[in-house]
């Protein structure tokens, strides 16, 4: 937040350099503009309320064998993402750490035959993130030595507090790269290894903005 003293000390030097500048200034001073988010904003600026958050996510067997423990790096990356935005917003939110769920699920093994409101009770949580991953790719069809990475996420969420109401969704999809940018060549660019973990932090991040206000410079960001 910009102070009153050095306001008034930029709003006196562009009034020397001309009153036709001052929008200009008022327009970087100004907090950068949030866009609601996709499906609930989830935190809360009520200093005596912090929803609590359980992300669980399921990859089948054939993502997992070519992203491995994707399923336990999506938890903890959308957490991160989703707690860095409620500072950002000066909100209040607890995210249920990855390893809890990770141990949650090593305890039940067929928890994804539970009901999602179950889990969220048993995890003391006042919402469920729930993301399957359907599909999960890294290289172009045509060559193993272009990288694009392409993901398709369906997302429920469900509000542990209403257990008869259906869940809040939609469907994500990534193209990584863009089609504008085109596939990654990995002689050139990078390596696999380093474009998985890129890919997989840019799925969270487009991810969070499902559950929370997000900076409208990147309403368009695909990249």
């Amino acid at each position: 937040m910009v102070s009153r003293r050095l306001f008034l000390a930029l709003t006196g030097a562009v009034g020397l350099a001309g009153c036709g500048d001052m929008g200009s200034l008022a327009y970087f001073l100004m907090p950068e503009q949030r866009l609601d988010a996709k499906i609930k904003h989830l935190a809360s600026k009520d200093p005596k309320k912090e929803p609590r958050v359980v992300i669980l996510v399921y990859a089948p067997l054939e993502v997992l064998t070519s992203f491995i423990s994707v399923d336990q790096q999506l938890t903890e990356l959308l957490g991160k993402h989703l707690h860095g935005m409620a500072e950002a917003n000066e909100e209040k939110l607890n995210v249920v750490p990855a390893h809890k769920v990770a141990a949650y699920k090593s305890k039940h093994p067929n928890w994804k035959s539970q009901e999602l409101g179950k889990i969220g009770r048993e995890l003391a949580a006042d919402w469920v993130i729930y993301l399957e991953i359907t599909k999960m790719t890294l290289f172009e069809q045509s060559s193993q030595d272009l990288m694009r990475g392409r993901a398709n996420v369906n997302i429920q969420l469900v509000d542990v507090s209403k257990p008869d109401e259906p869940p809040m969704t939609q469907t994500y999809t990534s193209l990584y790269p863009s089609d504008a940018r085109g596939p990654m060549d990995v002689s050139i660019d990078s390596q696999p290894e380093q474009f998985r973990v890129s890919f997989v932090n840019h799925i969270a991040r487009q991810l969070s903005y499902y559950f929370s206000r997000y900076p409208r410079s990147e309403r368009y960001q695909v990249d």
